[in-house]
């Protein structure tokens, strides 16, 4: 899919600050999307032909008609708002906004903007209306009722863009418009505001067809209103490119001047000059005044068009043989600088073209620019080949050629003559466009560029052109893109912005409200979002109304949990609460209509954690997130409700089948995984409470973990690993009010097993790497949590937005006085582990011992030969016996024997 990404049409300024400029990255993407998708140059040219045709015929008809009066029909479109939220202070737009753009829009699009008064001169008789008007849709693709906005809480708000086009509706049927907090994509120094899908782009990749655009920048200087012509196939005025540098650039528009553009200030690119659409900006002349590379060289459509080299097939001249010249438009910087137009004839016997008539032509000043005629009185005969030839007087400077330069344009045979009884003539039409002016399809436009466009970038749009809104129409009759069925009455009955065919547009629904609320960061207290809290009645959490659709007249609360009474603060807008009772809190929110009734909703999304049954970790808790252990009240919390989440497993454990997972992997695929990265996402699982008073000395968070990578850097695998997940631990030591980093586990820590490209999961002890963190003297208090972070790291290249990590598992947490966590190894069932394993230095045997004796330690490779043996006495309690790196210096696998009095057990031991 091509994205059409608009510059930022305004930027907010600090009262004194020079304007700053905003970036376009319409090239970039255009290409990108080109040479993912070749097709999209088919599809572009099938509408291109189209669209010339139908302004063909619109001139046609204008023409018979003798008016130039714009389209009377009026066009109507169905659109759906998306607003992809995190509950941000921009980015959750309220329905009442929404309905303020879409007037706005309409406003535009039937040319009622009342700033179309401050058009300069020149282009007040260019003003297009292009008659079209888009209405919220009041039936969802499945047919139910709809005011035409969603909604839906995203981390991939912040700069998601393609990846954030959430629950598109078919975009032949609805024009999609998603709201974000932030386009992602953008230039150095540059803010990116929206962009748009063309028709070709659609045609080819219809899955984010639409458009994206930023919160902040809905209703500032016609954001919408411009991507809305791009989705109609209108360009840049410059053409599409990601900065105009040079007047060279095409709209294929032939009434908007050639131009650079214009930022935001209103000066042209690569100015510095400050200004804001005044004067200077709106009677630009740097493409007009200087060479227009962008001349077209025309004949009349009874002759075929081609280019100053081409040569006609043929030519029919009437009986009185007189060619016309029409529109040799040269405009030098004063009026005594004459060219000469030829007509010459091919002679067979010299091989070369004779002059058989020739005239001068009078050119014009600089500021009587108008077409003129130079006519050639002149015999023609059937079977005879001539040449049209211009020549500039030397002192002409027309362009990089030099002066006196020679135009040229063959004539083939001519292959009859007319007998006009009329005495009329077929005419010769040649534009030649040489300095100042562009002239096309007869459209004499002024010499100044048309700034106060829509589809420029300067902070002053007001208007399209006629033939702009001709190009609109145009694609809106194509079936490039689909862009044709949005106009059509079935599509618009099925849409519900009309009752049935033949009935009224503007059709209204009312609906009851949708209760919606979302957890806020305590007042003073935390500066992340907090649903994790202590049931000491102290902690407050704090809930905020979202709902949303129709007049919210009223909103009532109920909590569970041993709630107190909610303090109310900003009206019914926010509520605190606390709570006695431990365990997930059930929230209801009833919200009351205007006229519509009442709606309630119930939820389970923040935690009262149990602050006064805290683990003793030396009484040898371990928590293996066994079914019937407390595993409940460790809780995990998916915070924005996709696939990236944790949750328990009984299949995959250490010692046995429980473990905890969070799945990582990413499992989206074509054409899914072009929306819904988990970029940005992160989810948390927190611990009961530990007290931690009584470790004096050493004090270690332990557990056994086990993960690997999806990917590597390059498709061919001989890249390097894509590691970028990371795990975070933290700590509070005042109930979740506030956390400390504890430590993060990234790269080959966190992923001991490597590439895998299928879903991982461990498949013996061996797998599983063990984890032994320090847990500081601050942390070391009667009662402290952790919480466990999971983020997901992700590769973002021109089409997704893929997860590179593979799913990360989790058992045997615990707390306990030994830095290396060696007694995680040991369970009810066993007294004896070899640790690390695998290991690629010293590996030690631990012991579990309730009474002294002597421990023997016998190591063998493979063959059975003995590489290591000693024997220590042992204590009651957790041993260790070092076997030395240097004893098992050779890669492979070793039987360690431990023999403990009566009691003997043998363990594989793999050295990597």
């Amino acid at each position: 899919m091509i994205r059409k990404v608009i510059l930022l049409l305004s930027i907010l300024v600090s009262l004194g600050s020079a304007a700053q400029a905003q970036w376009c990255i319409t090239s970039e993407q255009l290409q990108t999307y080109k040479e993912h998708s070749p097709e999209i140059e088919i599809y572009n040219a099938q509408l291109e032909a189209h669209i010339k045709a139908e302004i063909q015929k619109m001139a046609l008809l204008r023409s018979q008609l003798k008016t130039t009066a714009d389209p009377t029909d009026t066009l109507h479109i169905p659109v759906v708002f998306h607003v992809i939220h995190d509950y941000g202070t921009t980015d959750y737009v309220s329905d009442n906004t929404l309905y303020d753009l879409l007037d706005d829009i309409n406003t535009v699009y039937m040319k009622r903007n009342a700033d179309t008064a401050n058009v300069i001169t020149p282009f007040k008789n260019l003003i297009g209306n292009p008659k079209i008007v888009f209405h919220l849709a009041t039936k969802d693709p499945n047919g139910k009722p709809t005011t035409g906005i969603t909604r839906k809480q995203s981390v991939l708000t912040d700069g998601g863009d393609d990846q954030a086009k959430f629950d598109q509706w078919a975009p032949d049927s609805y024009l999609n418009i998603w709201v974000i907090q932030r386009i992602g994509r953008g230039i150095a120094s540059g803010v990116v505001a929206a962009y748009a899908t063309f028709p070709a782009s659609a045609a080819a990749r219809p899955y984010t067809d639409g458009i994206i655009a930023s919160a902040s920048q809905l209703n500032t200087n016609k954001t919408i209103p411009h991507e809305i012509g791009h989705c109609l196939d209108l360009i840049h005025p410059w053409g599409n490119t990601a900065v105009a540098t040079a007047c060279g650039g095409d709209d294929e528009v032939d009434d908007t001047p050639p131009t650079t553009g214009h930022f935001s200030n209103g000066q042209p690119f690569g100015a510095t000059a400050s200004g804001n659409c005044g004067t200077a900006s709106l009677y630009d002349t740097t493409c007009t005044n200087n060479v227009n590379t962008r001349g077209k060289i025309q004949i009349d459509s009874t002759l075929g068009f081609g280019s100053s080299t081409a040569t006609d097939a043929g030519i029919e001249f009437d009986a009185k043989a007189r060619l016309m010249i029409q529109s040799v438009n040269i405009y030098p910087t004063t009026t005594s600088d004459p060219f000469t137009i030829q007509l010459q004839q091919w002679d067979a016997g010299t091989s070369s073209f004779t002059v058989v008539s020739s005239v001068n032509g009078t050119t014009k000043s600089t500021i009587d620019k108008k077409p003129q005629e130079v006519a050639l009185n002149l015999p023609v005969n059937i079977g005879n080949r001539y040449r049209l030839i211009m020549t500039t007087n030397p002192g002409m400077s027309h362009d990089s050629a030099g002066p006196g330069v020679v135009y040229s344009k063959s004539i083939a045979n001519v292959v009859d003559i007319k007998d006009d009884a009329k005495g009329g003539r077929y005419n010769f039409l040649y534009n030649w466009s040489i300095r100042y002016f562009y002239l096309a399809n007869g459209v004499d436009y002024p010499d100044t560029v048309n700034t106060q466009n829509i589809m420029d970038y300067a902070n002053c749009p007001i208007m399209f052109t006629k033939l702009q809104v001709e190009r609109m129409r145009a694609a809106l009759s194509s079936d490039v893109g689909r862009r044709n069925n949005l106009v059509k009455d079935s599509t618009h009955v099925k849409t519900g912005i009309i009752s049935g065919y033949g009935g009224k547009y503007g059709v209204h629904v009312d609906l009851k409200p949708v209760p919606d609320y979302s957890i806020e960061r305590p007042i003073g207290v935390n500066t992340e979002r907090t649903y994790f809290l202590c049931a000491d009645g102290v902690q407050n959490f704090r809930f905020r109304n979202r709902s949303w659709r129709d007049t919210v007249t009223a909103v009532a609360w109920e909590f569970s949990n041993g709630a107190s009474s909610a303090t109310s603060i900003n009206g019914a807008t926010t509520v605190l609460n606390t709570f006695t009772t431990p365990g997930w809190v059930t929230v209801k929110l009833k919200a009351t209509g205007n006229n519509t009734g009442d709606s309630t909703i119930e939820r389970q999304d923040v935690y009262a954690a149990d602050p006064g049954n805290q683990i003793q970790p030396l009484s040898g808790y371990f928590q293996e997130f066994d079914p019937n252990g407390d595993v409940a009240q460790w809780p995990m919390f998916n915070y924005y409700k996709n696939n990236q989440k944790w949750q328990t497993t009984n299949k995959y454990g250490f010692y046995d089948n429980n473990c905890i997972v969070y799945n990582a992997y990413d499992s989206r695929s074509f054409p899914s995984a072009f929306i819904g990265s988990p970029k940005g996402d992160y989810d948390d699982f927190f611990s009961r409470a530990f007290d931690l008073s009584n470790m004096n000395n050493d004090c270690n968070l332990n557990f056994m973990s086990s993960n690997a990578l999806r990917a590597y850097e390059r498709s061919n695998n001989t890249g390097n690993p894509l590691i970028s997940d990371t795990l975070e631990i933290s700590y509070s030591t005042n109930c979740g009010a506030n956390w400390t980093k504890l430590k993060d586990i990234y790269g080959a820590e966190l992923a001991n097993k490597g590439v895998v490209s299928v879903p991982y999961a461990p498949l013996w002890q061996g797998d599983w790497k063990l984890q032994s963190i320090n847990i500081p003297t601050s942390a070391r208090t009667s009662r402290v949590y952790f919480r466990f972070r999971y983020k997901v790291g992700v590769e973002e290249n021109s089409l997704f937005s893929l997860g590179v990590g593979n799913n990360f598992y989790m058992d045997r947490i615990n707390v306990s006085p030994f830095p290396l966590g060696v007694n995680t190894l040991l369970d009810k069932n066993n007294s004896i582990a070899v640790a690390p394993n695998p290991t690629s230095g010293d590996a030690f045997v631990v012991i579990q011992n309730n009474q002294n004796k002597t421990a023997s330690v016998v190591v063998t490779d493979i063959t059975g030969k003995v590489v290591y043996q000693t024997q220590e006495a042992i204590n009651n309690g957790i041993n260790r016996i070092q076997i030395p790196a240097s004893s098992i210096s050779v890669k492979g696998i070793y039987l360690v024997k431990v023999i403990t009095g009566e009691h003997t057990q043998t363990q594989k031991l793999v050295v990597r």
